[in-house]
């Protein structure tokens, strides 16, 4: 039968007492109860009846419904059993709902609400008085210390969500933001990166490093750096302005270099008054004046915290509330900037764009070439948060890659002039001039070999294992350094070790690097009767805590070299 149907109203109102309790047994804590108030045809609004009273008999919850009926409208509170009994009723939602939900949606709004009356136990001073107890501010209740700044107010007074009451200090952890992305291993990189300085980072006009008290001075990656170039093998040409005057972009743009109103130690950007390209001096840049529109030459001002994916770029012109917009708002007919900013450079005649800007639509390769370059400049950009060591040459500037259409030779490599006379003496070893006795001048030549070779000229190979390695190692273990250590072992008695390699292995560092490494018999030749095979053990480098061995026979000891490749997970 239908709720709402005539004849079930006459059978609650006839045959039901006034008040009930749906269910007869508490629906939370043990001792809350809903009760209904039964239908009565006098009803103003014949759907209030819907609405539970909240029923209890402890004074302990108290607290929260007189706070409740002070701001609430249509609140009403009655006895009922011995019980207290309070009803709120919620107009917007009458014509919405049914006893059923009702009833869910007043329990998941309870349940964090009364939470922190509830008590779960009778607390005394044997409880309370532990090392690891929390008391509850003027409650006997205590709570453990590991429901402190939970986000769950446990306690009556919510003192355990109050920093300053319980004098808690912010983990590390806590502070370091990672929600921008989604990404694993790039919320691994972040965390890396505001816990520990990196050489590659160091003054880089970013700051990675959570601030250091040192002397009484907050200090990071990007304090004390008079001394330090921002512009350096990391830096130069990789399309940020890491050097806030931009020096570390310098001659980095071909198509400026090649400009006839180009000159050095310039930045191409668009004047705020003419629309059209300029070329900024250097020492303009990072003046503290904007000389550019956008402020492409004020890099600080749309990095105000750290981030790693900048997507706010464009500077608008005397506006402090959101001064700083993205790419997506420029050139969208809307004046997102207060002056107009970021439409004033813009020409007409776009198409429709489910973008809505013209930066991300087809319209832009029709576009005016100052378009073009803001769009580009003022697009979003990633800051890496690690950045591994590299031997690599800087970043070829303009000047280097032009160097050789000068002379008429085009060509991406170095020219190397060689001598087609000249043979090394040592084969792929080094020519060591040694002394001997330094009042004659009496010298000699001697060849340093590497391990695969020897003979007075390297001119011999040795019997080697060839190995080609790579670990792989699980989430939990990215940030873990482990200590690898593999050996050659043969198999008598007393096992050898022929020859080892020992190395740091980390996972976020080291997780595409492939090892190459050669074991060399200790025999010259080995000793075919001999059964040999590689040994890899595996440790924690902090701990040392035992991780895993792992051992792969040689099945073909007859070759001289032999060529093993693995991959390994560590265990």
């Amino acid at each position: 039968m239908e709720l709402t149907s005539p004849t079930c109203y006459e059978i609650i109102e006839h045959d039901c007492p006034d008040m009930l309790y749906i269910p007869t047994i508490p629906v939370l804590f043990g001792d809350i109860y809903f009760a209904y108030e039964k239908y009565n045809s006098t009803m103003l609004d014949h759907r209030t009846f819907l609405f539970p009273y909240i029923c209890y008999n402890n004074s302990r919850y108290n607290n929260h419904f007189v706070e409740d009926s002070n701001i609430v409208y249509n609140y009403s509170t009655v006895l009922f059993n011995n019980l207290t009994c309070h009803r709120r009723i919620i107009q917007g939602i009458l014509w919405q709902i049914t006893v059923t939900s009702l009833s869910l949606l007043y329990l998941r709004n309870l349940q964090p609400k009364l939470w922190r009356y509830h008590e779960i136990y009778n607390y005394n001073s044997t409880i309370c008085n532990r090392s690891n107890m929390y008391q509850c501010s003027n409650s006997l209740k205590c709570i453990s210390m590991h429901r402190l700044m939970n986000g769950v107010y446990d306690c009556p007074n919510s003192d355990d969500e109050n920093k300053i009451s319980i004098n808690y200090t912010v983990s590390t952890e806590e502070i370091i933001n990672t929600d921008e992305t989604d990404n694993e291993e790039t919320k691994m990189k972040i965390r890396y990166a505001r816990k520990h300085i990196s050489f590659q980072t160091i003054c880089d006009g970013f700051t990675e490093l959570l601030p250091i008290t040192i002397n009484g001075q907050n200090e990071t990656d990007e304090t004390e750096c008079e001394q330090w170039p921002c512009n350096n093998i990391y830096t130069h040409c990789n399309g940020l302005w890491n050097c806030l005057n931009g020096a570390d972009e310098i001659d980095c743009d071909l198509s400026s270099s090649l400009s006839l109103n180009y000159s050095s130690n310039h930045h191409k950007c668009v004047s705020p008054y003419t629309n059209q390209f300029i070329y900024l001096p250097i020492n303009k840049a990072n003046d503290g004046k904007v000389d550019c529109l956008g402020a492409m030459d004020e890099p600080k001002l749309c990095r105000t915290k750290y981030r790693v994916f900048y997507n706010y770029n464009f500077y608008c012109m005397n506006q402090n509330s959101t001064p700083c917009i993205d790419a997506q708002h420029l050139c969208d007919d809307i004046n997102n900037c207060y002056y107009g900013d970021d439409e004033q450079f813009c020409i007409g005649n776009r198409t429709f764009s489910i973008y809505g800007t013209k930066c991300w639509s087809l319209d832009l390769l029709f576009g005016s070439d100052v378009e073009k370059f803001l769009c580009k400049q003022m697009d979003s950009f990633k800051k890496e948060p690690v950045i591994y060591f590299t031997l690599d040459e800087m970043n070829n500037s303009v000047k280097d890659l032009t160097k050789n259409i000068e002379n008429g030779v085009s060509s991406s490599l170095p020219l190397i002039k060689t001598s087609d006379q000249y043979q090394p003496r040592c084969h792929r070893g080094i020519d060591l001039g040694v002394w001997l006795n330094n009042k004659n001048n009496i010298t000699k030549n001697t060849c340093l070999c590497p391990p695969s070779y020897y003979g007075d000229k390297c001119q011999y190979q040795n019997q080697r294992i060839s190995l080609s390695i790579k670990f792989r190692a699980l989430s939990h273990s990215w940030q873990i350094p482990f200590a690898i250590v593999i050996l050659l072992i043969d198999d008598n008695n007393e096992q050898i070790i022929h020859s080892y390699e020992q190395f740091t292995y980390l996972s976020m560092r080291d997780c595409k690097i492939k090892f190459n490494i050669y074991l060399i018999y200790s025999n010259r030749p080995k000793n075919q009767t001999k059964n040999y095979g590689i040994h890899i053990n595996i440790y924690e480098k902090i701990s040392l805590n035992y991780r895993g061995s792992l051992f792969f026979p040689i099945k073909f000891s007859f070759l001289p070299v032999h060529r093993l490749s693995l991959i390994i997970d560590i265990p």
